[in-house]
């Protein structure tokens, strides 16, 4: 058997622990962090004040992502125990491949790597008990405005390329299509709150992606 086989198999057998291991660490990192550190749940607390001044039309599709969220970690858990179960929802086998896999691997570790600079850039945001809410521009933020959509997107994109079918693929498009839909609701109340500052700042930073040439490197 050649390395190239032997490594098919390898990925192919261990695409369920390493779907199981993710879900586990990207879930444990920030409620971790938020358990034992009061410098992140001052952030999330700052989060879910400013969350409460968003429109109806966003608590909608916060509430989409949630029940996208649940059923992803389902996907996980069921791909994981019972690796059949791919076939349950049409499998879409020209993905169904090493090459596919690989690239799987590969956004799930973004997504990872993305959510542990995320959140442990919290340890070192000094928000004071009185202030409700604060424009974040450090760490992540620098480079996406919405960090914490990109990370998801990508940890949903590598699901669906280590399981590709019908499900997953309308899941990564539900998704996909609801973080979007958060950022630009969200961006309406930022504008509100925090008038020109913000409006330099979404110049700036790319709404999720990085915008490869800046003018203004350095955010306080």
């Amino acid at each position: 058997m050649s390395w190239i086989a032997d490594f098919g198999v390898g990925v192919w057998d261990y695409s369920q622990i390493v779907l199981l291991s993710y879900i586990v660490i990207f879930f444990g990192v920030p409620y971790g962090l938020a358990l034992f550190n009061k410098n992140v749940r001052r952030v999330i607390k700052s989060f879910g004040e400013g969350y409460k001044e968003n429109t109806r039309k966003w608590w909608k599709f916060f509430y989409l992502a949630f029940t996208l969220c649940f059923l992803w970690i389902l996907i996980i858990l069921l791909y994981a125990f019972y690796y059949n179960s791919i076939y349950w929802f049409w499998r879409i086998s020209v993905l169904d491949n090493v090459p596919i896999k690989i690239f799987g691997l590969i956004f799930l570790s973004f997504s990872l790597l993305e959510s542990i600079l995320l959140h442990s850039s919290w340890l070192n945001i000094n928000i004071s008990k009185d202030e409700k809410s604060r424009l974040i521009t450090t760490g992540m933020y620098r480079y996406t405005r919405n960090p914490q959509y990109l990370l998801l997107i990508h940890g949903v994109l590598g699901t669906f390329l280590l399981v590709p079918n019908l499900l997953t693929i309308a899941l990564l498009v539900g998704m996909t299509f609801t973080c979007y839909s958060l950022c630009l609701e969200e961006e309406k109340g930022l504008l509100k709150k925090y008038g020109a500052r913000y409006e330099h700042y979404k110049k700036e930073v790319g709404l999720l992606f990085p915008i490869l040439k800046r003018k203004n490197k350095e955010w306080t």
